[in-house]
């Protein structure tokens, strides 16, 4: 549990019925990294979720692992590339495997979470429902089939004080740093 998580991205993510697009196979520490690694989410179901409506899935246990691949800037100018974590965060089934390709997002996690494996297990909630999602969890969530549209906000937050490496996607300004729930609130105390 964070003592002092610090919020890094919020997200509303909304699919619609009948054609809310799927989230690809990933681990929010692909795109929030930190050193050691901290990243967590709050998933907050804002409509009941089902597997018709696009759940999550996650595969149990795939947090103790590492992660596969980091999503930084382009050293050498603009844009974003994925590239291979320090080998204190690789995941074990990333070691063998080369480069991600850029043309093609993921392919380790596909390659090694296909759809249909049985390690796959569906995560439906009722409204209301919070879920938190260790950073390295191999996670994803399929198109929206149903009916009903599926709403979900989420907090993606990091312990404060951490190493947040320069080369992230996702960088702040000392005009707008990584802020405290109580910050985003506008809480003064009393």
């Amino acid at each position: 549990m964070m003592r002092d998580p610090l919020v890094a991205q919020t997200m509303y993510i909304f699919k619609n019925p009948g054609i809310g697009g799927e989230v690809n196979v990933h681990q929010d520490s692909t795109f929030i990294n930190t050193r050691p690694m901290t990243c967590q989410a709050l998933w907050f179901a804002l409509d009941d979720v089902t597997a018709e409506n696009g759940c999550l899935w996650v595969v149990p246990k795939s947090h103790t692992a590492g992660i596969t691949e980091r999503f930084v800037r382009k050293p050498d100018g603009p844009g974003t590339i994925f590239v291979r974590p320090p080998p204190e965060q690789t995941a074990p089934w990333a070691s063998a495997q080369g480069q991600a390709d850029p043309g093609k997002s993921f392919p380790i996690l596909n390659d090694t979470f296909p759809a249909g494996d049985p390690r796959w297990v569906p995560l439906p909630c009722k409204a209301g429902a919070v879920v938190l999602i260790h950073g390295s969890v191999v996670h994803k969530s399929e198109v929206n089939t149903s009916e009903n549209p599926r709403e979900v906000y989420t907090f993606h937050m990091i312990e404060k004080g951490v190493e947040y490496p320069p080369d992230n996607w996702l960088q702040r300004t000392p005009e707008f740093p990584f802020q405290t729930f109580d910050e985003l609130a506008g809480f003064r105390g009393v």
